[in-house]
């Protein structure tokens, strides 16, 4: 089953090629072209391509495959949108100014891997740097190995890669 949080919803069409609008009740940095989008269809997520988008912040405009007209398009009117867990999180990381000084734990053992000294961005992903057990780790804030972001206690849980300590 797909997991997804929904994050928004569809209020009208925009165009005649059946572009759709959208307001977004969360902040979502990935939604671009080529990406997927899920609607709320019978109460389950159904995945829908991004052929195009744009907009800022709340309000977007979406093209999405297999909706060409503005009447295919008013089928999708108030549907709620949603994006899997792993993007939403992935935008979290990203959107938060200041990881320095989060504990990263380890999910398999609940413990303590270490507190991030600095964050590199290798466009790929987001690198923390910790020290455990006297080395410098380079740890990947990738949004596949993120479990839960607890910014109140500035925590970060990792599913650690294996072999990286």
């Amino acid at each position: 089953m797909i997991n997804c949080t929904w994050v928004g919803t569809i209020t009208g069409n925009y165009g005649v090629q059946g572009q759709l609008k959208i307001v977004l009740d969360t902040e979502i940095k990935n939604l671009d072209k080529g990406t997927w989008l899920f609607l709320e269809i019978q109460r389950k997520p159904v995945p829908f391509f991004i052929e195009d988008t744009f907009g800022q912040e709340s309000s977007y405009v979406i093209k999405l495959m297999g909706i060409e007209t503005p009447e295919q398009g008013r089928e999708y009117f108030n549907l709620k949108i949603g994006v899997q867990e792993n993007q939403l999180l992935e935008s979290r990381l990203n959107d938060l100014l200041q990881l320095i000084d989060f504990k990263i734990i380890d999910s398999e053992s609940n413990e303590l891997v270490g507190v991030i000294e600095d964050i590199y961005d290798n466009s790929a992903h987001l690198l923390a740097k910790v020290i455990y057990n006297e080395n410098e780790l380079l740890v990947p804030l990738h949004s596949e190995l993120v479990i839960n972001v607890n910014e109140e206690e500035k925590e970060i849980t990792l599913q650690m890669p294996e072999g990286l300590i």
